[in-house]
């Protein structure tokens, strides 16, 4: 009963993450890369949540004949919380704003602490340096294991670091979630690194995975499954929300449409004509460097607001973007394509929303018949 005890919290937990993955399995998108780090990271929690539990089922019988089958559960249970925090890291990244695809030296770099950390713990069984099983079949911690615990939770405190200085590129619902679900992990190992006993480490990182799966679902909602940006109906309910949160709101806003799209698929195809508008929203959101919702407004049509009433900031930022379409445009064979921008400060009392989109929506044809090319 007190072995029960110890482990009811692992097993519930394992149960709910069960019945996440069959849930996911049936409802999300997986050409999606977040959405299989995600399963990844999940998989990995759910099996380490019931070795954990088995661990000490085993621990508790002293044993002797276990020690080989305690020994290797537990070498599992070492690889697997440094890989998971890594997942947890990698997730960030590609969710804060990283969609370059390919491995990079800089990746090499980060998962450098992970490599060496994994070869020291599958040397562990000799080398004892994080654990032992001894002969009684009794799990003591060696004389590394607090630096065992902390390159774990390097990478949950870099994806932190990450968050915090992308914070203007983030819905701040998404920020709080990511703050909130690495306080979470961090104090769940720290509980369980320095107190002999205690199963808070893996019930911490299962808590984790269950409010990213909340925002999963969330995004299904409200982000456009392509592009990645806001779908036209999030958007406008932002709005009214907004508005009626702050009548006289003063907004500024872009209104974009890609140059000749129509064309680009016909002669190249649709999926070229998708690889540009990904680049478009990636340039946009590369461009601005405060908060902003973007949203895509059908087609090849987005718009943009941030909380800004300066002409000449909006023109700057307009630059920017079209500077940006031009480096993407650089290192493209073949086909080449250009944005059509109208932009505008919306001010509450004077009009209304809807009015002020038909008028930048106006000012992006007329940008679009002088046609600049911005090539």
């Amino acid at each position: 009963m007190e072995t029960y005890l110890r482990i009811d919290i692992n097993l519930y937990a394992a149960v709910l993450l069960g019945f996440i993955i069959i849930h996911a399995l049936l409802t999300i998108n997986f050409n999606s890369v977040f959405n299989k780090v995600f399963l990844a990271g999940a998989g990995i929690m759910t099996f380490g949540l019931l070795v954990e539990a088995l661990t000490c089922v085993l621990n508790s019988s002293r044993d002797p004949g276990l020690r080989v089958w305690s020994t290797v559960m537990h070498v599992f249970l070492f690889v697997a919380a440094p890989v998971f925090t890594f997942v947890w890291y990698r997730l960030i990244i590609h969710m804060v704003g990283e969609n370059r695809t390919g491995i990079r030296w800089h990746h090499i770099v980060v998962a450098l602490p992970l490599i060496v950390q994994v070869i020291a713990i599958l040397t562990t069984p000799w080398t004892r340096i994080f654990f032992h099983v001894d002969d009684q079949n009794v799990y003591n911690r060696g004389d590394l294991f607090l630096l065992f615990a902390g390159m774990t939770y390097i990478y949950v405190a870099l994806g932190m670091v990450y968050v915090h200085v992308n914070r203007k590129r983030i819905v701040k619902d998404e920020y709080l979630l990511f703050v909130v679900v690495s306080v979470a992990i961090l104090l769940g190992g720290a509980v369980q690194s320095v107190f002999y006993g205690p199963l808070t480490m893996w019930s911490s990182g299962a808590l984790g995975v269950v409010l990213v799966y909340f925002l999963i679902q969330d995004r299904m909602v409200r982000v456009d499954k392509l592009t990645g940006a806001w779908t036209r109906d999030s958007f406008e309910h932002h709005i009214r929300r907004l508005l009626d949160l702050n009548p006289g709101a003063v907004i500024g806003a872009f209104y974009l449409d890609v140059n000749g799209l129509k064309a680009i698929n016909d002669v190249h195809g649709h999926q070229t004509g998708d690889s540009i508008l990904k680049s478009l929203v990636n340039c946009v959101r590369k461009a601005l460097d405060v908060p902003h919702v973007l949203a895509r407004m059908g087609g090849d049509e987005f718009i943009v607001t941030l909380d800004t009433d300066d002409p000449l900031t909006l023109q700057t930022y307009r630059n920017k973007i079209i500077d940006l379409v031009r480096e993407a445009n650089s290192k493209l064979e073949g086909t080449k394509w250009s944005v059509a921008i109208g932009h505008g400060i919306f001010d509450g009392t004077k009009t209304a929303f809807d009015s002020f989109v038909h008028d930048i929506d106006t000012k992006m044809y007329e940008d679009k018949r002088t046609d600049n090319g911005h090539l």
